[in-house]
């Protein structure tokens, strides 16, 4: 069985599926727009939507009931260099998408708030400045470029929306291709996973997904966020596929590592 390579490009503004040929420029549809919510306004990007079959467009509607939505929690870490050093206590995002066909949503702890993925009626979460230093700045092989991994990118959205959330009248024949391979347990290897929304997304739909970023990424954000969204049934008598590390948890109807 093959692997479906998902890759998050330097930019993270935009991901690319095998199937998928976006690029780090945006389409020419890409537009900026401001959202107003009940706390403040905030500029925010309309994530750009998939080519679809129907004549009235060229491009797939998004999913109305695909939500996201943040707040703010107190978080806790550690540089992942110096397991000795004390925890240091600050502001963490907890971004939230929802499912389909489902009330449940997934959740995933960042470090900063998301850039131009919420849209009008969602909830925005606002961090005060604080000037605090990025308590991982110093870890071997973590870069300023790195640190956008610990925020959710429009790209992300775009992913979980044409992959978990179909629409068969809509959808292009490739696309829907892909969504049943997907849902029917393909091997996604995700390269720049950062904080894991659409690994998660994917193993909840069905897919077996080994998620990968730089080390300070993998340990401080997306292996603790893949833990927080899996099945308590995946630390009992759940055996992950073969092919994934022994550590891998169960999302949904599917597998991430």
């Amino acid at each position: 069985q093959g692997i479906i390579i998902l890759l998050m490009l330097v930019s993270r503004s935009t991901q690319l599926l095998v199937i998928f040929q976006y690029r780090q420029n945006p389409p020419k549809h890409f537009s900026l727009r401001t959202m107003t919510n009940s706390n403040h306004a905030m500029t925010t990007a309309t994530p750009p939507s998939l080519p679809f079959k129907g004549e009235q467009s060229r491009h797939r509607p998004p999913p109305e009931s695909f939500r996201c939505d943040e707040f703010l929690e107190t978080r806790h870490y550690t540089s992942s260099d110096n397991e000795d050093e004390e925890n240091i206590s600050g502001q963490a995002v907890m971004f939230r998408c929802s499912l389909p066909d489902s009330d449940e949503t997934l959740t995933f702890k960042c470090l900063e708030p998301s850039c131009g993925v919420l849209i009008e009626k969602e909830t925005a979460a606002q961090k005060e400045e604080t000037g605090e230093v990025d308590p991982f700045f110093f870890d071997s092989g973590y870069t300023l470029a790195g640190k956008t991994g610990f925020q959710v990118w429009p790209g992300s959205r775009l992913m979980v929306e044409a992959i978990t959330f179909p629409n068969p009248i809509n959808d292009c024949p490739k696309l829907i291709e892909w969504q049943k391979k997907i849902s029917s347990g393909a091997r996604v290897l995700e390269l720049g996973s950062g904080v894991g929304v659409v690994g998660a997304s994917f193993a909840h739909y069905g897919a077996q997904v080994l998620l990968t970023d730089l080390k300070t990424l993998v340990q401080n954000s997306t292996q603790p966020n893949l833990k927080r969204n899996a099945y308590p049934e995946t630390f009992s008598e759940l055996e992950p596929p073969s092919w994934l590390p022994h550590d891998a948890v169960r999302i949904g109807k599917g597998w991430a590592a």
